[in-house]
This record gives structure tokens, sequence and C-alpha cells, in this order.
């Protein structure tokens, strides 16, 4: 990976724990160079860095991921700052989608061309969500608001007709 990248994603993590730091860049790392964001993709990566197995990866990818000591809002924040520009609106889209077959995850993701990338979530499973999702969606909006609103960037939020009744 070249150095300027690896700059960019150590300060983007810089103030979080040492090991936390290594990792979420690894992570991102990861996502970067192999242009996925799948748990096997990226534990493919981690395996060819470390020689580890790939089954030995993916436990410490999975690990990672429900670490409670890292901030989830933390890292929303920095991917948020990170995609922002002076004086520039954001497009978010927000969506339910299924993630591993016990849960699912409410994104929000910033319209950036072509693409969204996901800025902050909030996972459930998937037996646990009430009939009516929407204090699920406003708790998660208010949060993604409170962020945005922190780092005084203005943005749009699009969501599909019905959001709460999928």
């Amino acid at each position: 990976m070249e150095k300027g990248m690896r700059r960019y994603l150590e300060e983007m993590f810089q103030g979080f724990h040492k090991f936390q730091s290594r990792v979420l860049s690894g992570v991102s790392e990861a996502m970067l160079m192999t242009g996925e964001v799948r748990s096997f993709g990226i534990a493919r990566h981690f395996s060819e860095l470390s020689g580890a197995k790939l089954s030995s990866a993916l436990v410490r990818f999975y690990r990672f991921l429900s670490n409670p000591r890292i901030d989830d809002w933390r890292i929303s924040e920095r991917i948020f700052q990170s995609l922002s520009k002076p004086g520039r609106w954001f497009l978010i889209a927000l969506d339910w989608t299924e993630w591993h077959p016990p849960l699912r995850m409410l994104l929000a993701s910033v319209i950036v061309g072509r693409r969204a990338i996901p800025g902050a979530c909030a996972c459930f499973p998937k037996d646990d969500i009430p009939r009516s999702q929407n204090s699920r969606e406003n708790t998660f909006l208010k949060m993604v608001c409170a962020v945005l609103d922190g780092l005084k960037i203005r943005a749009i939020f699009f969501s599909r007709p019905g959001l709460s009744e999928s």
C-alpha cells in the first residue's frame, strides 16, 4: 500500500488505543486493497499479510467486529469527516439490509458519485425488531444527526417510502 494512504489511515484512527488503531487501519486497508467489504475478502487480505490461516484471520476479524470497546460512533465521525468538503451538503441514503442470518442492519451511507459509502450503522437481531421499527430508526437518525451537527456537516437524507415497514 502506498505511503500516503497508510499515513491517511494512521491519521484517521489517531486517538484510538494503539491496538484498535492498528486493527482499524488493517481492516480499512484490506477493504481498499481488495475492493471488498465482505468478511472473507478482508480475512483473506489479513491472512496474506500475516501468514496466518484464513480461518484464523476470519476469527480475528469477527472478534474485532464484536469488540464492545470500539466506539462505533467515533469511527462514523471519522468517516463522515474524511468525506466532507467545506460548504458542500452530504447526500445520505438510509436503508435496512440483511446481514448474517439472525441480524438486520440499518445503514446511513454517504452518496459519492455512483457509490454509497457506509458512514454509520446499527445492527439488530432480526427476531428482536418490534413490529414498528420507527423508534429504532428515529433513534439512529438522531445519532447520525448529532455526529453531523458536531462536525458542522449539513445533509439531505434519502430513504425509500415506508422505510419502517420493511
